[in-house]
């Protein structure tokens, strides 16, 4: 199981993220990988990823499944040598291990027989990758991977679909949880990075459906463990909660203004800041510092609610404003557009 934060860069911040990330050795390695499901998609229904990759001369089979929480992920990697041409892809590769055996169910067939495969779409990625090391009390060793290239989907037809990729991941090698998160904040907070939970297959499976807004992320129940002692029963639901919280917030940061993300985002943020006050008591230990969430949290809710009232100016006023002949102003530009229209006319 991996532990990793990934962040979208938008593209005026490359050039720093790049600049930044160079100045300790990297490692440059082109990655070409091709994506497999079955026909009627049962692996992307399942938070199943199959890919086979080419990391620079090497191919390697990949099969990855979501974990216990956003943050974590299933992954076996099989390394298959050499092979000048794309060798072919074989879920067996990764019988008896926990994440091979998920895929194993996903394509068993009622026959007996596992689904077949097909290829879905393609990504062609320049990486550049760099260890870094913090030492001290919550010191870590981390690989930095800075991700460019396409994302391409095979729709069946002569037209393809392609998607823009310009991500940095930070993947914990040794060391704990915090110092990760410590030095994750660091580097997007310093370039304006924004957490992304959307996976270069994901981005693939959109293309394919021809999807330019996803349905919002609503609240599930929370899974507990058999007999979950306090400790457990506050991780899972503050997992729950984070399940909703983070897919609307990668969207709602992309630049999406769907009043269903802003929505579910605020229940996610009021469910997670209710869930941090009433199971504080239950972990001794006080893994979650409600102290250090709540300021964020407030910050974030209140500036979603700014921006839903004013997503509601601009589907209800906005168009009888137009019919009274009003200059036309962006309601969800802010205070700023407002005073640049009240300018009168050279």
């Amino acid at each position: 199981m991996e532990i990793e934060f990934k962040f979208h860069i938008p593209t005026d911040r490359l050039k720093a993220v790049d600049a930044a990330l160079r100045r300790g050795a990297v490692v440059r390695t082109r990655l070409q990988a091709r994506y497999f499901d079955t026909a009627d998609e049962r692996l992307a229904a399942q938070g199943i990823v199959l890919r086979l990759r080419k990391e620079g001369r090497r191919w390697v089979q990949t099969v990855k499944a979501t974990g216990d929480n956003a943050l974590h992920r299933l992954e076996h990697n099989v390394d298959l040598g050499t092979a000048g041409a794309s060798p072919g892809i074989d879920p067996q590769r990764h019988q008896g291990t926990p994440v091979g055996e998920r895929l194993a169910q996903a394509l068993a067939g009622e026959d007996g027989q596992p689904a077949a495969l097909v290829e879905r779409q393609s990504t062609d990625i320049v990486r550049l990758t760099r260890d870094v090391r913090n030492t001290g009390p919550g010191g870590v060793v981390a690989e930095l991977a800075l991700d460019v290239g396409k994302v391409v989907a095979h729709a069946g037809t002569p037209e393809q679909r392609e998607s823009p990729v310009c991500e940095l991941e930070l993947e914990l090698k040794r060391g704990s949880v915090p110092g990760l998160v410590a030095l994750a904040q660091r580097w997007s907070q310093q370039h304006g990075l924004w957490f992304s939970t959307i996976s270069k297959a994901e981005r693939g499976a959109r293309l394919l459906a021809g999807l330019d807004v996803v349905p919002a992320v609503k609240a599930e129940p929370p899974r507990f463990a058999s007999a979950p002692d306090g400790r457990a029963i506050q991780r899972a639901v503050v997992a729950n909660c984070l399940a909703q919280i983070l897919p609307n917030a990668t969207e709602v940061a992309a630049g999406s203004d769907d009043e269903e993300q802003v929505h579910q985002l605020r229940i996610g943020i009021r469910r997670l800041r209710t869930a941090l006050r009433e199971l504080e008591g239950l972990d001794p230990s006080g893994a979650f510092d409600r102290a250090g969430w709540e300021p964020a949290l407030v910050d974030c809710f209140r500036a979603l609610g700014a921006l839903r009232d004013r997503e509601q100016v601009a589907k209800i006023a906005q168009p009888k404003l137009r019919e009274a002949g009003a200059p036309e102003v962006d309601p969800l530009a802010g205070e700023a557009a407002g005073a640049d229209a009240a300018q009168p006319s050279p």
